[in-house]
């Protein structure tokens, strides 16, 4: 198909600042590609998911390119809904001022590539770290937690005059995101090698029960918190502290009291071990202008406008703007990104397509405990046999 006025370059996108922050240079790249770009956006992550296998098939697609979590690629890579990148570049050549190898690696292996395949691009990525109030702590005498006991005790002590020790995500899927940032470190792990459940195991019930107590000092309508209300509730100054994706700082940096926040590593439990994820761009394998979309990935998630889509409010996806020596001063959340994505675990959400359906069911289970509704070994019980059953289904053993 040739380019021309008529055509236009579709894309199925989230709503999400780090897409947004891509249409700062969409003139220039409908330019340069020479037709103009239509986006149609979806405001939920789960609906996104469900139009997405809709809507994009082997054979037929809607959509030139979408956005694809780091939890789905796999199940797209083994549906066929995304064409090979590597194969693509030797079809249309990539230009060496890509620099390729600037791409972050963490991002590019974890949620870029499937059994060696290249299908995506990063949009944006993510580890997790701590963030915390400078002037609180000062103000109480804490200093910042290196251990999770030691993020309790900050908790307890910043629970007071209508401020909370910490905010979490508590709402659905996202719930067994948080239990997962403290299972890690303590050792733990949601499946094995094998893809069985561990949640039987001491780490997992030690866990739940560290989290348990450390609900009490988070804000009373936690289990409401998506992402957005997490962090807003630190932005506002509801709470004290927040561990979560590192996405976050790019939220709060521009706030009224942003000058009071500080950022450090993750707390640790055995071993320091963080999180590595976030959001690809890959190209529908049934697009008839793979050409184009090619181009346009390429502009996105390019080296030369990779500062100026940060600053636009995109997370670093590049080496070079993360260890910028300027940016650095001006957004001191980056040493703490480059810091925390050294001890980046790969399998911690585990490289399989039904894993957003294993994240959905520990969801659920864990918010029964925590809404006082079960125990927290018979959570973690029907947790592991639901999941069993899951992949039981799927072929697994």
């Amino acid at each position: 198909m040739t380019l021309g006025e008529s055509e236009r370059l579709t894309i199925l996108a989230v709503k999400h600042q780090w897409f947004d922050a891509t249409r700062c240079i969409q003139e220039e790249i409908e330019q340069e590609i020479g037709m103009p770009i239509s986006i149609d956006y979806i405001h939920d992550e789960w609906e996104m998911y469900e139009e997405s296998k809709r809507r994009i098939t082997e054979q037929e697609s809607a959509y030139d390119l979408f956005m694809v979590d780091s939890i789905w690629i796999y199940e797209y890579a083994a549906r066929g809904m995304l064409a090979s990148l590597d194969e693509l570049g030797m079809t249309y050549g990539i230009s060496d001022d890509y620099e390729f190898s600037d791409l972050i690696p963490q991002y590019v292996e974890h949620f870029c590539r499937v059994d060696g395949t290249l299908y995506c691009l990063p949009l944006a990525g993510h580890t997790n770290f701590l963030a915390y109030r400078k002037d609180l702590f000062e103000e109480l005498g804490l200093v910042p937690p290196v251990t999770q006991d030691e993020l309790l005790e900050c908790a307890k002590a910043l629970t007071e005059n209508g401020v909370y020790g910490i905010t979490l995500r508590g709402k659905g899927f996202e719930l067994a995101y948080t239990y997962m940032l403290f299972l890690y470190p303590r050792g733990g792990k949601v499946l094995d090698g094998d893809c069985r459940p561990c949640l039987l195991e001491p780490e997992a019930l030690e866990t739940l029960e560290y989290l348990i107590r450390l609900w009490r000092y988070t804000p009373s309508d936690v289990m409401d918190y998506s992402f957005p209300q997490m962090a807003a509730a630190f932005k506002n100054g509801l709470a004290g502290m927040y561990h979560d994706a590192s996405v976050g700082a790019i939220l709060v940096h521009n706030c009224q009291i942003s000058e009071r926040f500080g950022y450090t590593l993750a707390p640790q439990g055995t071993e320091l071990k963080t999180s590595v994820a976030g959001w690809g761009l890959g190209i529908a394998a049934a697009s008839p202008q793979k050409k184009a979309a090619l181009s346009w990935l390429l502009s996105v998630t390019g080296k030369t406008h990779a500062k100026r889509i940060f600053r636009a409010g995109r997370d670093p996806i590049r080496i070079s703007t993360l260890t910028d020596r300027d940016l650095q001063r001006e957004y001191p959340f980056l040493t703490a990104i480059a810091d925390n994505l050294r001890h980046a675990t790969p399998w911690f959400r585990p490289p399989i397509p039904q894993f957003a359906g294993v994240l959905d069911i520990l969801g659920q289970e864990l918010s029964r405990v925590l809404k006082g509704e079960r125990t927290s070994q018979s959570g973690l019980q029907s947790a592991q046999e639901k999941i069993l059953r899951l992949l039981e289904r799927e072929g697994y053993y």
